[in-house]
């Protein structure tokens, strides 16, 4: 299980806790004293009856022929088989033949992580475990019990908020977007609910802080470049500019309209983002900032409807938001991880969109060509968009000559097949390239 100690290490100063408040569906955490002697419980201190034991094999069979009854992609089910082999088998590294109880599953934005886990769910209940689904966001559980329905998976989830106090018992968690399992109210979770296994979702099992993910199997079989190559995610160009200042930023998407579509921009703080807004609504732009306060379903419901252009954020719509109408996200200079978790909204197949856009700043840390190959590449400077790399004109060329040379018969210079056709004789030894010899 969690080893919860290694998960709070290192975050938090000598002395203190995080404790949530009392909105459960909120994130905001308040940093209070910890009184001396006071400590936050292990749950891998308590016996966990085994569920699954040798029958394990068995039921991720069961798991991969699931997946593919509702419609999973291949990839899909050989991670749902993945899951369950895994679980009950042997911690890798370990000397001792320790019994693995959670295992982190890898899958990009927009890979299926809801549908993949359903699978697993329905396959663990049918062996008589009761399922718990956590996450820290609303839009998150929402999308899973209407995933559940629609599907028709008929997996009975005990829906948890990260931050409830009082959560449902459960045989087995699933921890939705689990690079948050590190933080302290995800501590107390564990500590409330005892599951016997743990199994965590995420596209981004990277945090800046440094705190471990304490899963013993790290299972993962695509990346956003295969599941593009493959025709899963849509490919994408990368737009680079100069500036992520509001007014800058703002005045890119002004300039080209057509180009970037409905959009979503991604700023750090919220001055910079109602700066941005106000530029967009003096030129006549419908948009909105999406915050923690404001109506997010009724503003995101619009969007889709086409009533709004362009959505300004800060981390609200980093998860739990798909529309696949998105053409344009504006990524905002930031760590792998949120760089990640903001662009992957855009990726998401659209019959009308068979390109999606990417926009960073030139100085972000992160710039996402380095993580997935764009379709093309351009500098955005002074109104005028240069092009680097390969380009679609380039790639059609390319192709085109490796066609001509593949059905072309190759022919050599005259003066390479001479030489190959008159072999030297030696002295003494008749030629018959060499008319002058007689027999």
């Amino acid at each position: 299980m969690h080893d919860v100690q290694q998960q709070m290490s290192g975050r938090l100063p000598q002395g203190f806790r995080h404790d949530s408040c009392c909105d459960p569906f909120t994130q905001r955490l308040t940093t209070v004293p910890m009184h001396r002697g006071e400590s936050m419980t292990n749950p891998a201190q308590h016996a966990q009856p085994r569920w699954l034991g040798t029958a394990s094999s068995t039921l991720s069979t069961q798991a991969c022929d699931r997946s593919r009854a509702h419609g999973g992609r291949d990839y899909q089910q050989a991670l749902a088989a993945d899951v369950v082999q895994a679980l009950e088998a042997p911690i890798p590294g370990r000397a001792s033949r320790a019994i693995a109880s959670s295992a982190l599953v890898i899958v990009p934005t927009g890979g299926g992580k809801t549908h993949l886990g359903l699978s697993i769910a329905a396959t663990l209940q049918g062996a008589g475990l009761r399922i718990g689904w956590c996450a820290a966001k609303r839009e998150l559980l929402r999308q899973v019990d209407g995933e559940n329905r629609r599907f028709g998976f008929g997996v009975e989830l005990r829906l948890v908020s990260m931050f409830d106090r009082s959560p449902p018992p459960c045989d087995c968690l699933f921890m939705d977007e689990a690079h948050h399992d590190a933080c302290a109210s995800s501590a107390s979770l564990m500590a409330a609910m005892a599951p016997g296994y743990v199994i965590g979702l995420t596209a981004t099992p990277y945090r800046t802080d440094q705190a471990r993910l304490a899963y013993n199997h790290v299972l993962r079989r695509c990346s956003i470049q295969s599941l593009q190559d493959d025709g899963y995610l849509a490919p994408y160009r990368h737009v680079a500019i100069d500036s992520w200042a509001p007014d800058a930023v703002a005045a890119t998407w002004l300039a080209h309209p057509a180009e970037f579509g409905k959009s979503v921009i991604f700023f750090r703080t919220a001055a910079a983002g109602e700066r941005c807004v106000a530029c967009l609504r003096a030129a006549g732009v419908a948009c909105e900032l999406v915050t923690g306060t404001t109506d997010r379903d009724d503003q995101i419901a619009r969007f889709a409807a086409g009533e709004l252009q362009v959505l300004v954020a800060m981390a609200c719509l980093t998860e739990g938001f798909n529309d696949p109408s998105l053409q344009t996200v504006f990524v905002r200079p930031a760590s792998r991880g949120p760089t990640v978790q903001m662009a992957g909204r855009v990726f998401r197949m659209h019959p009308d969109l068979p390109i999606k856009t990417v926009v960073q700043c030139q100085r972000t840390p992160m710039p996402f060509p380095r993580l997935a190959r764009p379709r093309e590449q351009f500098v955005l400077t002074d109104g005028i968009w240069r092009s680097i790399g390969a380009t679609r004109q380039l790639d059609l060329l390319v192709r085109s000559m490796r066609s001509i040379a593949s059905t072309s018969a190759p022919t050599l210079p005259k003066a390479f097949t001479r030489g190959r056709a008159r072999r030297r004789a030696r002295p003494g030894q008749f030629s018959a390239d060499r008319p002058d010899q007689e027999s």
